[in-house]
């Protein structure tokens, strides 16, 4: 099984796998030999941290997440070297996981064919501003949905747009917030979902 992790905006690889670990290690029980592709963002917006983004909209603070949502953004710096790097390496994966912005770039990426999976599992999922791009639902790909409903900062709105552009989907509501750390059950309920009928591609 080959895995790709996506982590959100003003993250980095270590911390998504950290945030994320009691998961993994979930998954790592139910299938052998997994190999996981867990990229850094080609974008580093905070050197001090070591912070990235897959893409920005802010040239002049590139840490403003909120003009992700402001409609009269027209420009995403930094998406060059971000598909950049996904068409040079091999796209094929069984399972796609993305968190917020890493959610957003699944499915920019999953639309237009960038990479292909069997399943993509959506945390705090949201889609580039301009609904329009997305004319044509996905029926080919297995989809999970996990959310908050007390989220404040990607709306339950947005997410459930993104929730409508896949037929075949699995929905995970939580009482809780914009978060990547979840308890036991949904670990285990995301794991099962993933592993559930894996064969290799």
């Amino acid at each position: 099984m080959r895995i790709l992790i996506l982590h959100g905006f003003t993250q980095n690889a270590n911390i998504v796998k950290s945030k994320f670990s009691n998961t993994i290690k979930l998954i790592n029980q139910l299938v052998k030999n997994i190999e996981w592709v867990v990229p850094d963002a080609s974008n580093i917006i905070d050197e001090k941290n070591n912070l990235r983004a897959w893409y920005y909209c802010n040239a002049d603070d590139p840490l403003d997440y909120a003009k992700y949502f402001d409609v009269e953004c027209s420009a995403w710096y930094g998406l060059d070297k971000t598909l950049e790097y996904f068409k040079s390496i091999n796209n094929r994966f069984d399972v796609i996981i993305g968190f917020s912005q890493g959610a957003q770039l699944a499915h920019y990426l999953l639309y237009n064919n960038i990479i292909t999976t069997q399943k993509v599992v959506f945390i705090s999922g949201f889609v580039f501003p301009w609904n329009d791009l997305y004319q044509n639902k996905i029926s080919n790909v297995e989809s999970l949905h996990v959310y908050g409903l007390a989220d404040n900062i990607v709306s339950n709105g947005k997410t459930k747009f993104l929730i409508n552009q896949y037929q075949n989907k699995t929905i995970i509501e939580h009482t809780k917030h914009h978060i990547l750390g979840f308890n036991n059950s949904i670990c285990k309920d995301i794991a099962n979902w993933i592993c559930r009928n894996y064969k290799e591609i």
